[in-house]
């Protein structure tokens, strides 16, 4: 990532680099003003079990990439800028126990997996 502060906020981009922590299962950055996307080197992260970014301003399409992370139990993406529907590949994660996409421009039918999560 690259990083600079702002009244306490960590602010830039998260980096590809990320991808090569291979050994990370927590990554947990929220209530900072991290934006752009994110990029697809951190679906990589097998071992990655709480990605929690809520309360950014990160943006574009809600992540295909996410159903490679089959450990996944907590997705917070809230409050950020994602929009679009919910990828079906996130169906992959059968883990999943926290799931919030609350915030953003998220559209479409609610697939039927979604509740069916531990």
């Amino acid at each position: 990532m690259t990083c600079s502060t702002n009244n306490g906020k960590l602010v830039g981009k998260l980096l590809p680099l990320i991808g090569k922590l291979n050994e990370l299962s927590v990554l947990s950055m929220p209530f900072n003003d991290f934006d752009g996307e994110i990029f697809v080197e951190i679906w990589g992260l097998k071992n990655l079990q709480v990605f929690d970014v809520e309360w950014n301003s990160l943006s574009g399409s809600l992540p295909i990439g996410v159903g490679s992370l089959k450990g996944l139990r907590v997705l917070n993406l809230g409050f950020n800028r994602f929009v679009g529907e919910i990828p079906a590949t996130l169906s992959n994660c059968s883990g999943l126990e926290v799931l919030n996409l609350a915030g953003n421009q998220v559209n479409g039918r609610l697939p039927d997996f979604v509740g069916s999560f531990h």
